[in-house]
C-alpha cells in the first residue's frame, strides 16, 4: 500500500513540475505575433435556411448508440460476475 501511495506521490509531483515546465515556455503573444487579426468579413447565408434540423456533421449516431449499448452490457457484465462482498 505504502508502495503504490509513493507511486501516486511521485505520478502526482512530476505531473506538477511538467505543468510548470509549460506554463514558462514563451507567452502565446510571442508564439502567434501578438496582436490578433483583422475580423473575418460577414459571412453569406445559406440557401437552406428554410428547413428546419440540424446540420449533417457526417458523425453516424448508428455508432455512437452501439458504442453505449455496448458499455452498459460490459457493465452488467462486470457486475454480475464479480465477486460477492461481505459486509
Amino acid at each position: 500500500m505504502r508502495k503504490l501511495v509513493g507511486i501516486g506521490m511521485g505520478a502526482f509531483v512530476w505531473l506538477l513540475v511538467g505543468s510548470a515546465v509549460a506554463v514558462a515556455q514563451q507567452p502565446p503573444q510571442d508564439v502567434y505575433g501578438g496582436q490578433g487579426g483583422a475580423p473575418q468579413s460577414d459571412v453569406a447565408a445559406s440557401g437552406t435556411a428554410g428547413l428546419a434540423g440540424l446540420p449533417f456533421t457526417g458523425l453516424d449516431l448508428a455508432w455512437i448508440l452501439t458504442a453505449g449499448v455496448v458499455l452498459v452490457a460490459a457493465g452488467f457484465v462486470m457486475r454480475k460476475t464479480a465477486p460477492v462482498r461481505s459486509r
